[in-house]
């Protein structure tokens, strides 16, 4: 896990990596809550929203990081972390730019879904998600 992040981020320029790299962490927390807390306190969440601001434009980057995202939204402190470090606004962003890609549009629905679950109301009344949503279907 360990070697995965570094590997994203000694190379965050290369889109092809940071794809790769986003769908290793999904596949590997997908079905285990240690790996899942594993990869989140080896900075896993920190690589994967670092991948949403530097590629935002890459389709496929930005699916493997919203999918990920999704995955390891494992706990509170985890969701609370994403929000505070602009998940939201990334999230937004992505269905935005990416708004032909019903791959992204469903990722990223089920990331916010489970950010806003511990979201401040005030996160919430001051982004755009209620828009983003209603422009996703």
């Amino acid at each position: 896990i360990v070697a995965v992040i570094d590997g994203m981020t000694a190379n965050g320029g290369n889109a092809n990596i940071q794809e790769k790299g986003c769908n290793i962490l999904r596949r590997l927390a997908a079905y285990h809550l240690e790996i899942k807390l594993t990869i989140v306190e080896s900075d896993g969440v920190d690589a994967v929203l670092n991948n949403m601001m530097t590629h935002s434009a890459n389709e496929a980057v930005i699916r493997e990081a919203c999918s990920a995202l999704s995955v390891l939204c494992v706990d509170k402190q985890t969701r609370t972390f994403i929000i505070q470090q602009g998940g939201v606004l990334l999230l937004e962003n992505a269905m935005e730019i990416h708004i032909g890609s019903s791959l992204i549009q469903e990722n990223a629905l089920d990331a916010l879904c489970l950010l806003s679950s511990d979201a401040d109301s005030e996160i919430l009344l001051t982004s755009n998600i209620i828009k983003s949503i209603k422009d996703s279907l």
